[in-house]
């Protein structure tokens, strides 16, 4: 069958359980329901006492039941919470339902303009809102500038008063000085006073003389010192120039080495083992495209000022004949494919949310689509897909803008019928458009259609959690790479994918993503970033070097290894003299910066030399004053009596016109400190108005964004009750689904409780069967024997004695059966071929139906050896296909040599099958199993012809034996009334004493 037949096939298949629209014949296949061997009885002969091995078998089977009856109540309750959640999220969707009925019952047109309208007063209200606010701030300031006046005003008036007290003071002191002389007093004293006022005028008046040259010497001092300092300080500068170069040298090393380590890095992580993708063309398919591609070379390096009409019209006539020749081809263009897994990635079972991958996964993958995609441009000739920077977010925004679009299969199918393709072209696009991407925009109507120029992508069944592992996306993506460049008659997801049609064009990575959108699983392969579409855009192009590339091209890795440890190595030794340059710049910086504290600190303190006059100046004016009252006061107390009168009057006058003055400077401060806190209390009030104003703007601002926002909230509320019912749907039937499976949970615990009665009704049976013989046998040997000493009877079990079928020989060694050698798994690639989605507006097959039921066989076949067909994988399991298309159902079928079994629609059967009244066992990939087999710890043996074999059964010349059950026996066990011992390998014990202690004979039968 040619592959674009397998392709619709499995598209068909997959289609479905999507869209139920494949014809009534096409089911989906289900699993054969085949049960395990069960236990039978031994033997019709065997007698009905129970054995005491049989006793604790049922014993075992009770206590065994008694757990599964435990786990299924466990699964019981587990379910009731489940179904308890999902009651309780139906009735908070149901509620949030009502609530947006209600509001989009009141979203009429009338109620939309109204809200509207009230947008237009609620902002027409911020202006005056505003210019309230400056008039206050303004008013605010005018009282702050007030009170600062008025304070100045208070300090001068406060000044005033404090004079006009001192000089009350001081007229006070004088006119008792001048009572004094009156009566004749102090003039002793006065003469004392003056005589010490004399002596510290003259001390003081040579204190100020000293502090004047002082102060002198140092200023002369000083001006030589400053002129050294400031060379030192210029120095300083062009040292400290110095120590910025040394440093910013110091940070280039930093950053060199740096990014000569993560390459390094890079090198050394591509050398580790990484999964290997390979697809390869055929030859003739590449020669047809470099021939595409040379033409379009060719045409492009024709001058515009020398292309011709005739150049073209040839140019379009023979690119449309490659065209139509490249689209013939396509659909076989694979020579080869192949996908290595590393062992991390097999390893890793991890099962991952597809819409919420950790960033190193989406990396990861994002790398190996890249390299995959670059392995087939190197193939035509074109140069690698550059990952950047933004590779790896680019798809992954896209992926986002499909879940928040609610992309589904229903809306690829409108876009389809409506003459398009099946992308989200406006998610698309509005990704495109926030990077400021230089593609061509298609316009409303044509994004409606899914018409955009950026994604290739694959659309595919959902997987059956919505969770996979990595391997499983790799091989996603594996997959899905093959189908958009192999699908039948599908130019355009071909040339989209590895854009050869702009052979001259970087092509940067747009990155993989994946994403899973109410029933549609897509995989996006952003590839037609160009380096014309990024010029000038935010599209961040610094190139990330990609370990699979790497990886991939081997043999000069370990030379680029080397010779980027080579550079880093330099770029160390770079960076060590940069550091040791950064510490001998600041070394000499630090001593130039210590000679000029030294210099400084020679600089006299010429602050306080000068504080040292001005106090020596105050003292001296301070001694002549006193030295003038005390010559004063002698005069006024060595003249005459009416003289002193006559003074005594006048101070008293002086005195008394000051304590007036006092006063009314007292009375002015007192007015002026009242209207000061009349404007303080003003300047308050402004302040206070200016919160509220600012507050009054605030919530005019903030009516307007409510207003807004009811305004947006009605204009959607048809679309957000749309969602809540959507929302609704979908938690009912989450709760449908846990009722059901609350309710299997609970048929479930029914069968195991009614599993558990029956054991233990068994084990009670047997018990007693067993004790009831037990006593039996011991009263007839009472009888049979006397009774030793100590009371203990002389007796041993009575075994019948029994021939074997053929007398079996001593054993050399007991042995456990050989394990069988592990089964090929078959090398035929077996994929899945998925629905493919059309590119950037590219003509494509998108959509076929074609018919895959084949005529079913329902026979056993026997193909021969050269017979041929391809395994096909889907959702993890097998079936065969038959070139011309027909597969074997409810029979086996012998390939390359070996027998598999395929129940009644096809599928490829593992484990037990039975089959015309025979149990068989088929390996984990399905071929038949022969020899020995070991089954949930149980060891059976299938004879050459495959069928499960039960009793005496001789293997390398050793005896074992099988119960009816198949299951090998081991210890003691009775066949036809006789007693046999078989060691824990199963081989039977002959003509020898078993482990406790008893004789068998040849026949291994215990004498």
């Amino acid at each position: 069958m040619k592959k674009s037949t397998i392709a619709m096939t499995a598209v068909a298949a997959a289609t479905v359980s999507l869209f139920n629209t494949v014809g009534a014949e096409e089911v989906a296949p289900k699993p054969v329901n085949v049960e395990a061997p069960k236990a039978e009885v031994v033997e019709t002969t065997a007698p009905a006492v129970a054995t005491k091995e049989e006793v604790a078998t049922k014993e075992a089977e009770a206590k065994k039941a008694d757990q599964e009856v435990v786990e299924a109540k466990q699964a019981v309750k587990d379910a009731k919470r489940a179904t308890n959640e999902a009651d309780s999220l139906v009735n908070e969707k149901t509620e949030a339902v009502k609530k947006a009925e209600d509001f989009a019952k009141k979203a009429s047109p009338a109620v939309i303009a109204e809200a509207e309208n009230e947008v237009v007063k609620a902002e027409s209200a911020v202006p005056a809102k505003a210019e309230a606010l400056r008039n206050a701030e303004a008013n605010a300031e005018k009282a702050s500038q007030a009170v600062s006046v008025q304070e100045a005003v208070v300090a001068e008036k406060e000044a005033t008063q404090a004079t006009k007290e001192k000089a009350l003071t001081s007229a006070t002191e004088a006119v008792q000085i001048a009572t004094d002389a009156v009566n004749g007093k102090g003039l002793e004293n006065a003469k004392e006073a003056q005589k010490e006022a004399t002596e510290a005028e003259k001390t003081s008046k040579q204190a100020q003389t000293d502090a004047e040259t002082a102060l002198k010497n140092a200023e002369t001092a000083n001006q030589a010192t400053q002129a050294q300092i400031e060379g030192a300080k210029a120095d300083i500068a062009t040292k400290t120039q110095a120590v910025s170069d040394a440093k910013a040298r110091k940070e280039q090393a930093e950053q060199a080495l740096k990014a000569v380590t993560a390459e390094v890095n890079a090198l050394i992580e591509s050398s580790k083992p990484l999964a290997k993708g390979s697809i390869q063309f055929k030859e003739a398919f590449v020669s047809k495209i470099k021939e595409k591609i040379q033409l379009n070379k060719d045409y492009w390096a024709i001058p515009d000022n020398k292309l011709t009409q005739a150049d073209i019209d040839k140019f379009e006539a023979r690119n449309k004949e490659l065209k139509k020749e490249i689209t013939d081809m396509v659909g076989d263009s694979i020579q080869s494919k192949n996908l290595v897994l590393s062992e991390a990635d097999k390893a890793d079972k991890t099962q991952y949310d597809i819409n919420n991958l950790p960033k190193e996964v989406r990396d990861d993958l994002t790398l190996f689509a890249a390299d995959l995609i670059s392995n087939l441009r190197e193939q035509l000739g074109l140069t690698d897909v550059v990952v950047a920077k933004d590779s790896f977010e680019f798809a992954e925004k896209v992926a986002k803008e499909y879940i928040k679009g609610g992309w589904s299969i229903a809306r690829r199918e409108e876009f389809i019928a409506r003459g398009g393709f099946g992308h989200y072209a406006k998610g698309i696009h509005a990704v495109a458009d926030a990077y400021g991407l230089n593609g061509l925009h298609p316009t409303e109507e044509q994004m409606n259609k899914g018409i955009q120029g950026y994604e290739n992508s694959v659309t595919r069944s959902l997987p059956p959690t919505g969770i996979v592992t990595k391997a499983d996306m790799k091989t996603t993506l594996f997959n899905s790479l093959a189908d958009l460049v192999s699908n039948e008659q599908d130019y355009g997801h071909l040339a989209g994918t590895l854009v050869f049609d702009e052979p001259k064009e970087t092509v940067y990575s747009g990155g993989f993503a994946q994403s899973i959108s109410t029933d549609a699983y897509t995989t996006h392969f952003i590839t037609k970033i160009t380096g014309s579409r990024a010029k000038g855009s935010k599209f961040n192009t610094t190139e990330i070097t990609n370990p699979y590339t790497v990886a991939r091209k081997g043999a000069s890795t370990n030379t680029k290894l080397e010779a980027k440890k080579a550079e880093k190595a330099q770029a160390e030794n770079t960076l060590t003299q940069a550091v040791q340059d950064v510490q001998s710049a600041e070394t000499v910086l630090n001593s130039a910066n210590s000679n000029l504290k030294a210099q400084e600190a020679q600089l006299k303190d010429t602050v306080a030399l000068k504080q040292n006059l001005q106090s020596a100046t105050t003292t001296h004016n301070q001694a002549v004053v006193a030295l003038s009252n005390a010559n004063a006061l002698v005069a006024t107390l060595s003249a005459t009596k009416a003289d002193k009168e006559a003074k005594l009057a006048e101070l008293k006058a002086t005195a008394k016109q000051a304590e007036k003055e006092f006063n009314q400077a007292k009375a002015e401060t007192k007015a002026e400190k009242a209207t000061l806190s009349s404007l303080q209390a003003k300047a308050e009030e402004s302040t206070q108005a200016v919160s509220v104003a600012k507050e009054a703007l605030d919530q005019a601002k903030a009516q307007v964004v409510s207003s807004k926002e009811l305004v947006q909230d009605l204009k959607v509320a048809a679309k957000e009750l749309e969602t809540r019912k959507a929302e609704l749907k979908d938690a009912e039937e989450a709760l449908k689904e846990a009722k059901a499976n609350q309710a299997t949970a609970q048929e479930v615990l029914e069968a195991k409780e009614k599993v558990a009665k029956e054991a233990h009704k068994a084990y009670a049976v047997a018990k007693a069967s067993y004790e009831a013989e037990q006593a039996r046998l011991q009263a007839e040997e009472l009888k049979k024997h006397p009774v030793t000493e100590k009371g203990i009877p002389e007796v041993r079990p009575v075994l019948p004695e029994y021939v074997l079928p053929t007398t079996p020989s001593v054993p050399s060694v007991p042995s456990t059966p050989a394990n069988p050698v592990a089964p090929v798994v078959p090398t035929i690639p077996r994929v899945e071929v998925p629905v493919v989605n059309n590119n950037g507006g590219m003509s494509s097959q998108d959509k076929a139906k074609v018919d895959v039921v084949a005529k079913q066989k329902t026979e056993t076949k026997n193909t021969k050896d050269s017979q041929a067909g391809n395994w096909i994988e889907s959702v993890g399991r097998w079936w065969y296909q038959h070139e011309d298309g027909s597969y074997t159902t409810n029979g086996w079928e012998q390939i390359k040599g070996t027998w598999y079994y395929f129940d009644n629609t096809g599928w490829m059967q593992t484990g037990w099958v039975k089959t015309g009244g025979s149990w068989y066992y088929l390996n984990e990939t399905g071929s038949l199993a022969t020899g020995w087999v070991k089954d949930n710890g149980t060891w059976y043996y299938l004879k050459e012809n495959g069928k499960m074999a039960t009793g005496w059964v001789k293997d390398n010349n050793t005896w074992y034996y099988l119960d009816s059950a198949g299951a090998m026996k081991t210890g003691w066990f009775t066949v036809s009334g006789k007693w046999y011992y078989a060691y824990s390998s199963g081989a039977l014990a002959v003509n020898t004493t078993t482990p406790d202690g008893y004789k068998v004979n040849a026949n291994g039968e215990w004498v």
